[in-house]
């Protein structure tokens, strides 16, 4: 397969309200028959990233003639009619080529800059606060720009490996909110 050439469709389906676990299902058995479709060679299912999020459904064809085949099957409408029922369905592709292999599987929803400061504020303000109480008298009698560059070190270590990726997964709930 020439993966140049490959191209995939991705279907983000939300599941109407009580719908889920229906949803799911449906999803399942269009996983299954994708690997009967002509020219696909690949087809996974992507979970929700949160309770409300999509479901998505991956399919990758070896080139865009397969994908087009698979749609004027009658069974494609079908299965568009089914999914339709218990879920809001968006069908992205195709997407072709090596982007295929780097298109981000989620649509990614940013929080607003303001939220994002805040939430920083939050790490870095204490982490600011504890290194500079703990380590400021130890590091007194070295030259500022070196007392400086140690404290920023850690503070954007910590943040970056440690409180932010703990400090987002906390602030979900707000951070995701309009």
């Amino acid at each position: 397969m020439n993966e140049v050439n490959s191209v995939a469709r991705i279907l983000h389906c939300h599941a109407k309200p009580g719908c889920a676990p229906q949803c799911q299902a449906l999803l399942q058995q269009l996983l299954g028959a994708s690997s009967q479709l002509p020219g696909c060679v690949f087809a996974g299912l992507v979970p929700p990233a949160s309770p409300q999020g999509p479901h998505q459904l991956v399919q990758r064809f070896a080139a865009a003639a397969d994908l087009a085949r698979a749609r004027a099957a009658p069974e494609w409408a079908q299965w568009h009619a089914r999914l339709e029922q218990v879920a809001a369905v968006l069908d992205c592709g195709p997407v072709e080529g090596l982007q295929t292999w780097s298109a981000p599987p989620v649509p990614v929803m940013v929080p607003p800059k303001w939220k994002l400061t805040v939430v920083s504020w939050l790490g870095i303000f204490p982490l600011v606060s504890l290194s500079l109480g703990v380590l400021g008298p130890l590091l007194q009698s070295w030259p500022f720009l070196a007392r400086i560059f140690v404290v920023t070190v850690l503070v954007v270590s910590l943040m970056s490996y440690v409180v932010m990726p703990r400090l987002v997964a906390w602030m979900a709930w707000w951070l995701r909110r309009n």
